[in-house]
């Protein structure tokens, strides 16, 4: 089955959660629907997993309204523990969603009524209503779009709450290749290095030159 691009916006279970879903949901039966919008998955793509892996029947319900985008934004953000960045990251990937439904609306004919959550004319910058969407500051959505185009390689880890979102910030701005990235990146995760530590590391790294290969020198015989 398809998943909707608004259920993408929300990262998966790791194996470990994955299979705990899993074992619950044999033990006990689907406690929750999966929400489903045009025949694709709207939210709940780990129980529909968790349900395959156990050979258990999912259970599905149709999401009627018109609005599916803030739908799935409130059940999520209610139902999940999500630290500031992973809020951050949700609000990066909101924003140009937001700019999308907005230009949409703006094109509907006068007659058109479509009740949403989400305001005609967004006030502001988008990224500041992302942010407060999602209960961080634009600021901190700033942070994480500049991660999500610069460097995607890093996403995983502050996702996963392992590197801090102003760490990972200054990794983007201070390294440009992935692989300077990948040394820094598990210096910063092993020291849980604050900030400036974290500059710190990125100024060794950035400084470090590999060596130049030896020159190739020719043997010559005599004859």
């Amino acid at each position: 089955m398809k998943y909707h691009k608004y259920a993408d916006l929300f990262p998966l279970m790791n194996d470990e959660q994955l299979e705990d879903l899993a074992a619950d949901i044999k033990e006990r039966g689907q406690l929750e629907d999966i929400w489903t919008y045009k025949s694709e998955i709207l939210d709940g793509r780990n129980r529909f997993l968790a349900c395959e892996a156990v050979g258990v029947k999912p259970r599905f319900k149709e999401y009627d309204g018109g609005d599916p985008l803030s739908f799935v934004i409130s059940i999520n953000i209610l139902r999940r523990h999500l630290n500031t960045a992973q809020r951050a990251m949700l609000g990066a990937r909101l924003k140009p969603l937001f700019e999308e439904e907005a230009a949409k609306r703006r094109v509907r004919k006068p007659t058109d009524s479509v009740p949403s959550k989400i305001t005609e004319q967004i006030a502001g910058d988008a990224r500041d209503f992302a942010g407060k969407t999602v209960g961080v500051s634009g600021v901190n959505v700033g942070y994480a779009e500049k991660i999500l185009t610069d460097a995607p390689d890093l996403e995983d880890e502050v996702l996963r709450g392992e590197l801090p979102l102003q760490q990972a910030y200054e990794l983007t701005r201070g390294l440009k290749t992935e692989s300077q990235r990948g040394r820094a990146v598990k210096e910063v995760i092993e020291t849980k290095a604050n900030v400036n530590k974290t500059k710190e590391i990125i100024r060794r790294v950035g400084e470090h030159k590999t060596p130049a290969a030896e020159p190739k020198v020719e043997t010559v015989f005599e004859e």
